[in-house]
């Protein structure tokens, strides 16, 4: 049985119609925005209570079990995702001018931690290191832990910088802005674009953004039409196809 929330989405929006990617967001935006009062009398900026993330979801005409076809890499978005992600920085140099909310920096002696399970790897999106410290990476078997976790630096995802220098000026932006594109078995890419607080124009330039950066990682074994379809959804609300 429908919830009286889709039966209100589905009257109102016409979610079934492909709509331009403007017209889907400014959708989209409106009805996550709605002020709501509580039954304790407070009011929220958001129906969902919190500031929901915009994702798009892409049907790719790849074969994602195929390891020619599958796509992984970063995209930077121009106007941030919006998140505050946590996030490792293993370097023998200061960073103490990063913000600790956000970052878990150190060099050997976190290794060693993390090495020995000490840190709950869980807690942490992706980790940035530099090429002098790939050595010590492996030296103390963290290099296996932060592979079963999923964070393992990597030179293809822009994870690994070439001096401390670079990492300490550059991975403050890149957090904030990067997000990851990568494909399923079956095809699917999704990629968050930001917040529902973010404004249309700025979620336009971030869309671009992602598509064209998608376009370019198109492998060359794809013949064919690479972009099936596009929907544009949040966290909890509606789901609409959309046009590009």
């Amino acid at each position: 049985m429908a919830s009286k929330r889709l039966h209100e989405i589905k009257s109102k929006f016409q979610i079934a119609e492909t709509k331009p990617i403007e017209e889907a967001l400014s959708l989209l935006l409106n009805y996550s925005k709605d002020t709501v009062t509580f039954k304790n009398g407070k009011t929220s900026a958001f129906k969902a209570k919190f500031n929901e993330t915009i994702s798009l979801e892409f049907e790719l005409g790849i074969d994602g079990k195929r390891s020619d076809q599958m796509i992984k890499s970063f995209v930077r978005l121009p106007n941030g995702h919006g998140k505050s992600p946590n996030v490792i920085v293993i370097s023998d140099s200061d960073l103490t001018s990063l913000d600790p909310n956000i970052f878990l920096c150190g060099g050997r002696d976190l290794l060693e931690q993390i090495s020995s399970n000490k840190i709950d790897l869980r807690k942490y999106s992706i980790c940035f290191t530099t090429e002098s410290m790939m050595k010590d990476i492996a030296s103390t078997g963290s290099s296996r832990v932060l592979g079963i976790a999923g964070i393992m630096p990597n030179i293809k995802n822009g994870t690994i910088f070439k001096t401390s220098e670079i990492l300490k000026s550059e991975v403050q932006d890149t957090v904030l802005k990067n997000v990851m594109i990568n494909s399923n078995k079956f095809g699917y890419v999704k990629c968050d674009i930001g917040k529902i607080d973010f404004e249309s124009s700025k979620l336009l330039e971030n869309t671009k953004e992602v598509f064209d950066r998608l376009n370019q990682l198109k492998p060359q074994s794809v013949t064919g039409v690479f972009v099936r379809r596009v929907c544009l959804s949040s966290t909890m609300g509606f789901v609409c196809k959309v046009i590009l």
